[in-house]
Parts: C-alpha cells; sequence; structure tokens
C-alpha cells in the first residue's frame, strides 16, 4: 500500500527540511527533525525574530531558556547532516553478526544442557511419572490448600 520509507528518505527529506521555510513555519506548532544540542541556537534566533516582528515582549519562561542555550557554544554549522557511525544502517545488523548471533541462539541449549549434566539436573529426561495414586494424592492436598480459612 505505501512505499518502504528508507534511511536515505528520510535524510534527503531531513536535508531539504532543516532550515527552510517550512520549518520557520512549523516550530512554532512542532518541531521535526530536531537535535536540541544542534538546534536551540537555531530556534532561539527564530522565536526571537518571530517576537521582535510581531513587536511582542518575550515571555519569562523563553528569556530563561534563551539564557541557558547562549551558555552554551553555538554549533559551527547547525544545518549540516548529522554524522552516522560505521555501523550499518539496517540497525548495526548485517549477514555476519545475523549468522553469530543464530550460532550463539543455537549453542545456548547445548551451554544449558551441558550445566545441567555437570551439577546432576536433567530436566531433558524428566523423571518417572508419578502413580496415579500419588498424583491423586498431590491433587488432594493441593485442593485443600487452595480455599483460605476464615
Amino acid at each position: 500500500m505505501y512505499a518502504k520509507v528508507t534511511d536515505e528518505d528520510i535524510e534527503s527529506f531531513e536535508e531539504t527540511y532543516r532550515g527552510s521555510e517550512e520549518e520557520k513555519r512549523d516550530v512554532f506548532e512542532w518541531v521535526m527533525c530536531s537535535d536540541p544540542k544542534r538546534d536551540s541556537h537555531r530556534f532561539a534566533d527564530l522565536v526571537r525574530e518571530h517576537l521582535q516582528r510581531e513587536g511582542s515582549e518575550p515571555p519569562a519562561r523563553f528569556v530563561k531558556w534563551e539564557k541557558q542555550v547562549r551558555k552554551r557554544r553555538a554549533p559551527a554549522d547547525p544545518l549540516a547532516p548529522r554524522k552516522r557511525g560505521k555501523e550499518n544502517r539496517a540497525g548495526g545488523q548485517d549477514d555476519a553478526s545475523l549468522v553469530a548471533l543464530i550460532r550463539w541462539v543455537d549453542e545456548g541449549g547445548g551451554f544449558l544442557d551441558s550445566l545441567a549434566a555437570k551439577y546432576g539436573v536433567d530436566h531433558a529426561a524428566g523423571g518417572p511419572e508419578p502413580s496415579e495414586e500419588a498424583f491423586a494424592a498431590t491433587a488432594k492436598r493441593m485442593k485443600g490448600r487452595g480455599k483460605p480459612k476464615k
């Protein structure tokens, strides 16, 4: 129904959206593609510009926030694309790591079996089934515990 959204699609949208007139309009309703460390100076400038254009006094909360923002150093180029690590774009998993994960999961059962053999507990083999009488006696004991006495 919808086309699959890839990382490249998101990055190309982000490149065109950040710093555009559309972002300037949207910043007063919601903020998309933002990173407070990189964008707070730009947003403070946008809000300050808007307040001056409207001839409004800035709210006290904005003034306090703006002071905190101005204490931090502004990024050299806040509109530059974000730098990504060397990890694979598909969530950091490539074929080799997927194979390693499958092997690790498959070997996990062997590890648990070896621990059980070492410590004498063998749940895989189970144990002898209780006789009908032993089963009925256990059921009767369990039934008697179920009702709290007043």
